[in-house]
């Protein structure tokens, strides 16, 4: 790929590689479209710098595979213009080797001051199976990952399922997160410095906590309308790590016994509102 150069994918059948585009060394990019694409025992779809428009609609990837540059639909670093990712599916086949990376099924990645999206959509999703085998490191793969610098964003109506860490790791500002439906995660949220408004989350499940929330970047209270809590009760609502934000969640579905919160010794200027009633 030359810079400036579009690239449109449409009515594909990939399979058996190890990744689809790798355009990493090519910036700005045009505009990227991909329509209607199914891979079958595949690394990454495309591993990219910036664009002006990202567009990805009806893509499956079943029996997914990981590699050395993640997996999944789409892994962009750099200034991006506009994204649009709907329609997707994806299915992993067998567990990360544990490796000091982070993977995603969609990975808007980079800490740099040309990380950066401020207008983008991932909607109607189903991911599952992005599990990290245990080892030496973190074991970080998340359904989907936002660095900072991709601002003003939604991510509605999908399913993610079975994965090693965050259903949703959101450091973006001003991001929105509704109509999710996470179980079988380690946090079905993780909520950094500036993700501050939400709609119905469903969480199932987690290993360590509903949602953790960290980071003290963020401007104003995090808020969620709805949060249906199901599984162990001993596993807190909200884990609070190294923060002092305020979260309120207007309405909390929980079962009987439920602890609301946990909060290490950076926390102690934390505060959390349920139902109306300051619990910390």
């Amino acid at each position: 790929m030359s810079s400036g150069q579009s690239l449109t994918v449409s009515d594909a059948w990939w399979s058996d590689k190890w990744i689809g585009i790798k355009a990493n060394g090519t910036k700005d990019m045009g505009a990227v479209h991909f329509t209607d694409v199914r891979l079958e025992r595949y690394g990454p779809m495309i591993v990219m710098r910036g664009a002006p428009e990202i567009l990805l609609d009806r893509i499956e990837s079943l029996e997914a595979r990981s590699s050395s540059y993640g997996m999944g639909f789409l892994r962009a670093t750099d200034r991006i213009g506009r994204l649009r990712a709907h329609n997707l599916k994806f299915v992993g086949a067998r567990e990360i080797d544990n490796a000091n990376d982070a993977f995603a099924a969609i990975c808007l990645w980079g800490k740099g001051a040309e990380d950066v999206c401020r207008d983008w959509e991932i909607t109607r999703f189903d991911l599952r199976n992005l599990v990290m085998k245990k080892g030496r490191r973190y074991r970080n793969a998340d359904g989907i990952s936002v660095e900072r610098g991709h601002d003003d964003g939604l991510i509605e109506n999908g399913v993610i399922r079975n994965v090693s860490d965050a259903g949703i790791d959101c450091k973006g500002a001003n991001c929105r997160i509704t109509q999710v439906d996470i179980a079988g995660a380690r946090e079905s949220l993780k909520l950094w410095d500036s993700s501050t408004r939400h709609g119905r989350i469903i969480s199932r499940s987690p290993r360590f906590a509903h949602i953790i929330v960290a980071g003290n970047n963020g401007q104003g209270p995090i808020v969620i309308d709805q949060l249906e809590c199901h599984g162990d009760p001993t596993r807190p609502v909200i884990a609070f790590e190294g923060t002092s934000r305020e979260v309120v969640i207007r309405t909390l579905v929980a079962p009987k016994g439920q602890i609301l919160y946990t909060a290490d010794e950076r926390s102690m200027s934390a505060s959390l509102r349920l139902n109306g009633t300051k619990v910390l």
